[in-house]
């Protein structure tokens, strides 16, 4: 039997997206399921990404360690501090920062075009309290338009350096980004054929920069070999796919990707996803949350329940591999477990196999073994693939936000930019 334990040890190393880390752990799980004498396919796609570097804060005689954003090219740059306690100001105060180097607390994606519009040199972003600076990615397309320079500071880095404001620093990165080749890895188990429907499980192996990603997403590759280990010692009647994505840290991109590349097959006969990403907190809540209908919602949620598992379950955006399929109405029943040391960690070097237990991984795998169970087995398929209305304007405001592109729904659209 699968020691779910000894795997994550196992991953216990970056894994970012085109890197030989990521074909180190194709390596592993693929060696996992050999054994377990299942085929799988790897699907390649082509992405930006980076090797992870380092970046240093001159001010004085004072140096300060950064962490570059992932995608962010060599450079230095030299100018003058600017605390904002709220970088929001650069929505309201356009173009006021004319080559200034902006450190704040808060930052989003959507801040780059008015950073960019305002021609700010760089970017520092403070980390949280009592824990390191956690890696952080700019999006694919603000790869391509041109973004400013930024980086992450740990808390009390930035606390310090805050109260330079108005000082002259040099910020010195030293990293490397280029397009390169990632893969999903794909397995099917075939089904007795009570039908053509097929669901679809998945979970991304892949991590940000520095992080082992033993919680996001160990717990999620492991959950899957479970799952794989479970059906091919019990077919279902349905058809099931077990997929592995890469490149969800820099954006959803292996998702986007396997949709396009299968999107016939998503349109006629998916049913549904179920996503496992973030799991194994030792002491942590179980959450579930259903992009779909409050139908799914109460069906799974019930189920789970049936086996001694309760879930914070609720209809909501849950941004990870599902997203890329709900604009097909193809709903996501996502699982995860938060609240201890490891997903307090998340995207930091601290999220490593120390804090993680058998009794922080078995509800979640136990739970999806039994939803997809019930599901493929199921004498007439129990819910129909849609997603209620009061979810899908979130829907579009997310995938607006998310990728800064419109997105292409099946349902006439509800949210204006």
């Amino acid at each position: 039997m699968l020691d779910a334990q000894e795997v994550l040890s196992e991953l216990n190393f970056e894994r970012l997206a085109g890197s030989p880390g990521e074909k180190k752990a194709l390596e592993l799980i693929g060696g996992y399921l050999k054994k377990l004498h299942l085929e799988y396919q790897l699907e390649p796609f082509q992405l930006n990404s980076f090797d992870t570097g380092h970046a240093q804060i001159k001010l004085g005689e004072k140096v300060y360690p950064a962490h570059p954003f992932g995608l962010t090219q060599a450079t230095n740059v030299q100018g003058d501090l600017i605390f904002l306690e709220n970088a929001k100001v650069i929505f309201h105060n356009r173009s006021a920062y004319p080559g200034k180097i902006i450190i704040s607390k808060n930052y989003s994606r959507k801040y780059q075009q008015y950073l960019v519009a305002g021609e700010v040199k760089a970017f520092i972003l403070i980390g949280k309290p009592f824990r390191e600076a956690h890696s952080i990615s700019v999006r694919q397309k603000k790869f391509a338009e041109g973004f400013v320079p930024a980086v992450v500071v740990d808390y009390d880095v930035g606390a310090e350096l805050s109260k330079f404001s108005g000082q002259s620093v040099t910020l010195h990165i030293n990293q490397h980004a280029e397009k390169r080749t990632a893969h999903n890895l794909v397995v099917n188990i075939s089904g007795k054929k009570t039908d053509e429907n097929l669901i679809i499980s998945c979970a991304h192996y892949d991590t940000v920069a520095r992080s082992p990603g033993i919680t996001d997403n160990g717990g999620g590759v492991v959950a899957l070999l479970k799952i794989a280990e479970y059906f091919s010692n019990h077919p279902p009647s349905r058809d099931l796919r077990l997929v592995w994505f890469s490149g969800e840290e820099l954006g959803l991109l292996g998702s986007y990707d396997y949709v396009q590349k299968h999107l016939a097959e998503i349109k006629n006969r998916l049913m549904m996803v179920l996503n496992i990403d973030v799991a194994g907190d030792d002491l942590g809540v179980n959450e579930m949350v259903v992009m779909g209908t409050r139908e799914l919602l109460g069906y799974v949620s019930g189920i789970a329940r049936e086996k001694g598992v309760y879930f914070n379950a609720g209809l909501n955006i849950y941004s990870s591999d599902g997203v890329p399929f709900s604009v097909y109405e193809i709903p996501s029943v996502n699982l995860g477990r938060y609240g201890g040391k490891n997903s307090f960690r998340i995207h930091t070097s601290g999220d490593n196999p120390e804090y993680i237990s058998s009794r922080g991984l078995e509800p979640i795998i136990s739970s999806a073994v039994n939803i997809l169970n019930r599901c493929l087995n199921a004498e007439v398929f129990p819910f129909v693939p849609e997603i209620d209305a009061e979810l899908k304007e979130k829907l579009e405001k997310y995938l607006w936000q998310s990728t800064f592109n419109p997105p292409h729904l099946h349902w006439t659209p509800h949210y204006k930019k």
